[in-house]
């Protein structure tokens, strides 16, 4: 009996300075075949053996510093949830909790001085 793989296709566009223009991605288990459009990208792989991860972050010309900021909110998040899940560490999840809170407020805080 085989094993059900899944593949997680990206691809960036870069210009000429390897700077991302566009980031597409796609997934084989995904309903349809359409590639998705993203301004942003934050991927992490845990290296065992050196007990550290590897990460890539990237981001579109396009991506506006405000989105960033509430795609690193949404990424903490569900950091926190998969820390919940994965360890069922309560106390910690809840602590990133707390401090995404601190982030909201801090976004908001910024967007009413801005008005």
């Amino acid at each position: 009996m085989s094993k059900k793989k899944s593949e997680i296709k990206i691809q960036v566009d870069l210009d000429e300075n390897n700077v991302p223009e566009q980031i597409k991605w796609e997934a084989s288990d995904k309903p349809d075949d359409s590639a998705n459009d993203a301004r942003a990208l934050a991927l992490g792989f845990w290296d065992h053996e050196q007990r550290n991860t590897l990460r890539i972050d990237l981001w579109t010309k396009d991506m506006e510093v405000h989105d960033m900021k509430l795609f690193h909110i949404d990424l903490i998040g569900g950091l926190s949830e998969s820390l919940r899940n994965s360890t069922n560490d309560h106390a910690m999840a809840d602590m990133v909790q707390d401090f995404i809170q601190s982030l909201i407020e801090h976004v908001k805080l910024e967007e009413n001085s801005s008005q």
